[in-house]
């Protein structure tokens, strides 16, 4: 029995070499057609950069007026002026594919915005202006999913989506009074957790059987940013002083950002 199996086989391979090889693929996952088919529920992990991170965002944005003092009652001032945020942007993921064309991700992203300065201006019954100085920085954990659609063997483009919560912190501010001889407060620093969310598009090319590079666009949200309540006056008895916050919003903004993709 076990030479006419053989015997078969061999006469089958003569007879149709092309349906012996598809057969010999089948049997080895490593002979396949292009590199696509190779990513069917494999993991991979993942590197993201950007030289700018979701600018930020304040013209406009009331902070407190004065009635006998600083409060959160009178919201007659507006932040303007910013300068500087966004320094860069830097993230990982670990992700998995579904199928050759859908994969999930979870990413941790840290924004970096160095150095942020702006001012703010408060009308009748006090005229004054402040210049401002914080650092601004941002963790967020992200999951979603991705859709990537073939462009040839090596081409790809992709599209996501991704929610999760970001750990918004402004250190403390440096509050500068020019018209007042240059007197300074402080105004608290804080950190709050912010509902953050992403649309993600991409173009990659792989560049061998495991590692993927890409260019891509995000429309990242990750919560904006908010002082504390509280101030000090700068050499004075006069600690935690009520104050109303400065806040700044980010917004859904627009990210150019590059990524290396290692496939195991």
């Amino acid at each position: 029995m076990t030479r006419l199996v053989a015997l078969f086989l061999a006469i089958f391979s003569t007879s149709s070499p092309a349906l012996a090889d598809g057969l010999l693929k089948t049997k080895n996952p490593k002979v396949t057609d292009s590199y696509l088919t190779q990513q069917i529920r494999k993991s991979f992990l993942s590197f993201y950069g950007s030289s700018a991170a979701p600018s930020i965002d304040t013209d406009g944005s009331p902070v407190g007026g004065y009635d006998g003092n600083w409060s959160w009652s009178s919201p007659i001032g507006i932040v303007k002026n910013v300068i500087g945020g966004g320094d860069n942007m830097l993230g990982f993921g670990f992700g998995r594919y579904v199928n050759r064309k859908v994969s999930w991700e979870a990413m941790l992203l840290s924004s970096n915005y160095g150095e942020v300065k702006w001012s703010t201006s408060f009308g009748a019954p006090v005229e004054t202006e402040t210049i401002n100085e914080s650092k601004f920085s941002s963790i967020a954990a992200m999951i979603g999913g991705n859709f990537r659609v073939p462009v040839s063997e090596k081409w790809n483009v992709s599209f996501g989506a991704f929610i999760g919560a970001a750990r918004n912190s402004v250190s403390d501010v440096l509050e500068t009074y020019p018209s007042l001889d240059g007197a300074q407060r402080t105004i608290n620093g804080n950190t709050q957790t912010k509902f953050a969310y992403m649309l993600s598009s991409s173009v990659a090319y792989n560049l061998t059987e495991n590692v993927e590079i890409s260019g891509g666009i995000w429309l990242l949200d990750i919560g904006g940013f908010t002082t504390a309540s509280y101030r000090s006056h700068n050499g004075s008895i006069m600690e935690n002083e009520l104050y109303a916050p400065h806040q700044f919003d980010t917004g859904l903004e627009p990210v150019l950002t590059f990524g290396i993709k290692y496939t195991f």
